[in-house]
């Protein structure tokens, strides 16, 4: 692994053997924020010695929280209410890209899809063009 100076001036690891490049790129910023479960609203307060509470533990020692929320939302049967629940869940995780500036307008829709939910999310970058990102979450395998 290598550490590179990008001409932006920040770093990338390089695997330089054509194994996985990490960057800072928004596609990243997207992923993490919603793939990675944020702490349950009701229990923010505690450390995080039990998984199934969801959270890093990193999120402890900062005000600034990543992760989102759509993982409770497994526990539920697939339908349209849970398809809403989880576009909100989405916007809520990335609502920290239009507070830091690095998005304009987040905008998140889903849908069923048999066992499948969709799940697109736009963001509006500041300079007013559109950045689109779509998962399908196999909701049977999601447990």
């Amino acid at each position: 692994m290598v550490l590179k100076k990008a001409p932006n001036g920040k770093y990338d690891l390089d695997f330089s053997r054509g194994d996985l490049l990490l960057s800072d790129s928004l596609h990243n910023a997207v992923l993490l924020s919603l793939g990675c479960w944020s702490r349950d609203e009701n229990i923010r307060d505690f450390a995080n010695l039990n998984p199934e509470i969801g959270g890093w533990w990193g999120n402890s020692l900062d005000e600034v929280e990543i992760g989102s929320q759509i993982w409770k939302l497994f526990r539920q049967k697939l339908n349209s209410a849970t398809a809403e629940n989880a576009a909100e869940a989405a916007k809520k995780a990335l609502k920290w890209m239009v507070d830091d500036g690095v998005a304009k307008e987040i905008d998140a829709e889903a849908a069923v899809d048999g066992v499948m939910l969709d799940l697109r999310v736009v963001v509006v970058k500041p300079d007013s063009t559109n950045e689109e990102f779509r998962w399908q979450i196999n909701w049977e395998n999601s447990l």
